[in-house]
């Protein structure tokens, strides 16, 4: 988890380089969190894709937040986003789809193949809108 922070948070600050006062961020993971594994790549396209889909085509400043927080026997990330709505039948659709069978989505698809096939079906993707945020989850076992 250190690793994929390191790599998430180096990802972030290159981004708010290139939109400068329109993003801002906050990663909120605890680092006695940092011991546990985790897939490489697993955050950074939930978060390019709030980036691109949630502030790209036509939000004017947009604020994510990754959070991780230990349950009993899991732990479980968000990344939050305060950009435009996501259509969320558009995304069960891509993450009920087989892997290439759409033209779009292979970030978030292959986040989800990952997570499932190491972790099982309960960890894959769940995204939620409330209060104009969208959110996207998951929990990966201890």
């Amino acid at each position: 988890i250190k690793e994929e922070m390191l790599h998430v948070k180096s990802y972030l600050e290159i981004q708010h380089v290139r939109y400068q006062d329109i993003l801002s961020y906050d990663i909120e993971v605890p680092e006695s969190l940092y011991i546990y594994s985790i897939p490489k790549i697993t955050i950074q396209p939930l978060v390019e894709n709030a980036i691109v889909h949630g502030y790209e085509a036509s939000s004017p400043k947009g604020h994510i937040v990754i959070r991780a927080e230990e349950k009993e026997k899991t732990i479980q990330f968000s990344v939050t986003n305060d950009g435009t709505e996501i259509d969320l039948e558009k995304v069960e659709e891509l993450l009920g789809s087989a892997p290439f069978e759409q033209t779009d989505g292979y970030g978030i698809k292959n986040v989800q193949r990952r997570l499932i096939s190491q972790y099982g079906r309960k960890a894959g993707l769940h995204y939620s809108i409330r209060d104009g945020k969208t959110t996207v989850t998951f929990d990966i076992s201890k």
